[in-house]
């Protein structure tokens, strides 16, 4: 098993961190969004994403939804959904996005209790 640890400093600009040359199918990267900017409408296809804020206020928008996210929120973002982020704070938004295939037959609509929906 090959293991691989990168460190998110403030000199990671945007763009994919990893990607299927070093892992089996997961893609892994770093956005950056200055106050203001988004990153445009896109779909996941037929993967799922995963996105972990680490600092700034934004709003994710998919499914037809806004959501607040920001420094300290995790997203999930299922296969075929149209989304967007937009930073709507002062300072910089930051996140680090998982995208995986997904599995046909995959469990759904795990609560914790702690999903703001």
């Amino acid at each position: 098993m090959r293991v691989l640890v990168l460190r998110l400093g403030d000199d990671v600009p945007s763009g994919f961190l990893l990607g299927e040359a070093e892992t089996r199918g997961v893609k892994v990267g770093m956005t950056r969004l200055a106050s203001g900017e988004r990153v445009g409408s896109h779909s996941t296809g037929q993967n799922e994403e995963v996105l972990v804020f680490s600092g700034g206020r934004g709003i994710l928008i998919a499914d037809g939804r806004q959501h607040e996210v920001g420094s300290g929120c995790v997203a999930y973002i299922g296969p075929h959904t149209e989304h967007d982020v937009l930073n709507v704070g002062h300072e910089e938004l930051r996140y680090v996005f998982v995208v995986a295939p997904a599995r046909s037959g995959a469990v759904r609509g795990r609560n914790s209790g702690q999903a703001n929906r």
